[in-house]
């Protein structure tokens, strides 16, 4: 789960971790009494999850409030890209005082699932994507790789600092806040923390001016204090409505859509359509054993993204039947097609125990059926490049 800057500002302020003065607001009004109580020229920042604000004209600058409201309305106004042409509003700005930065750093902890380690990165340079500082001056860039939470202590990021040539009160004051971003990591299972610019200020204060902070989601159960709802970090609609029905869907822009009753499935229907020089237009998981209320939905699902996007040629998808009721599972998909008729062809590719069944009842409203995950995905490709 991604966090909004400001939510990831505040798990830094809990650590100790200095941030500037500023507050959320949810309206142009607010705006201007902020600016006034802050006393000093402010930066406003749309609170969305997507990269490339600056580029995008979502952060700006306001030297007085009449300013800083103006831009607020501008900002409110813009929209952010979700699905099928519709756009959804930015719905909160943080406002903070602006630091006048005379340095400006990068520090961030991540995980290398490759090779099962954490990341723990820092550069003397900072205000850039990392792969921006290190095509640009790799050795201002150092690294430490950690086996396992209980193997870092403190003197390894003052080794890691010192590598690029911090010392004396920076070496502390810096491995102080790298510190306390591990400790943020640890313990709130994050994926990533990072911050991006660190910045002393020209009063030579520390503060972060971005963070960025993604937390598993499969360890969100261990952290009831977060108040933070999932669902609403999502922008793709039909990846909301996935997320409402317990759906594993992820929106892509192939012209093949697919599901399945289970992710290495979905995984292998994905790789053999590429292989095949087409592209899938989503992953839909509907997990390994299945209702007919999931499969329902599941294809509602699927018909949505088909008829509203005109890139996509052919539905196809995938029933595993060792654990689920044939009838179940073909019933759903039945039920849903009954309610409403796909506009392009549907395969079905069905094996298992009782797949004669299944077979039987998605052949009887016009779906070509096969036991074969190969003849299936052929037939797939075929229609796709006919359709072209």
């Amino acid at each position: 789960m991604k966090l909004f800057e400001y939510e990831a500002k505040e798990l830094l302020l809990k650590k100790g971790v200095p941030i500037p003065k500023g507050r959320v607001v949810e309206s142009p009004e607010e705006i201007g009494g902020i600016a006034v109580e802050l006393g000093t020229p402010v930066v406003i920042k749309a609170q969305v999850l997507t990269g490339g604000r600056g580029k995008s004209g979502l952060v700006q600058f306001a030297d007085n409030p009449e300013e800083a409201i103006k831009i607020a309305e501008e900002i409110f106004k813009k929209q952010i890209p979700a699905y099928a042409g519709k756009g959804r509003c930015i719905e909160r700005l943080l406002v903070e005082e602006k630091i006048d930065a005379r340095r400006e750093f990068y520090l961030s902890i991540t995980i290398d699932r490759d090779k099962g380690e954490f990341l723990v990165m820092a550069s003397s340079e900072g205000g850039m994507e990392i792969e921006e500082i290190f095509r640009r001056s790799p050795k201002k860039i150092t690294v430490e790789r950690i086996k396992s939470t209980s193997d870092f202590y403190p003197y390894k990021i003052r080794q890691l600092l010192q590598g690029i040539g911090f010392k004396g009160i920076s070496l502390n004051r810096l491995s102080d806040i790298l510190w306390k971003l591990w400790t943020i990591f640890v313990d709130y299972d994050a994926e990533i923390v990072e911050v991006n610019p660190l910045v002393i200020s020209s009063q030579d204060k520390l503060y972060a001016l971005d963070a960025k902070v993604i937390l598993d989601d499969d360890a969100l159960y261990r952290h009831p204090e977060l108040k933070f709802d999932l669902k609403k970090r999502i922008f793709n609609q039909l990846e909301i409505e996935g997320k409402y029905a317990d759906i594993n869907y992820v929106d892509l822009t192939g012209n093949i859509c697919i599901m399945a009753n289970g992710a290495g499935l979905v995984l292998t229907l994905m790789d053999l359509i590429n292989r095949g020089g087409e592209r899938p237009a989503n992953f839909l998981d509907t997990g390994g054993g299945v209702s007919r209320d999931d499969t329902y939905n599941a294809m509602k699902l699927i018909l949505k993204k088909s008829n509203c996007d005109c890139r996509i040629k052919v539905i196809l998808f995938m029933l595993s039947l060792a654990i689920s009721p044939p009838e179940d599972a073909a019933g759903g998909i039945v039920d849903a097609l009954t309610e409403e008729e796909a506009k392009i062809p549907i395969i079905a590719c069905c094996h298992g125990t009782g797949e004669e069944v299944a077979k039987k009842k998605l052949e009887e409203i016009g779906i070509k059926t096969s036991s074969s995950i190969e003849e299936s995905v052929q037939l797939a490709l075929q229609l796709a490049k006919q359709k072209r």
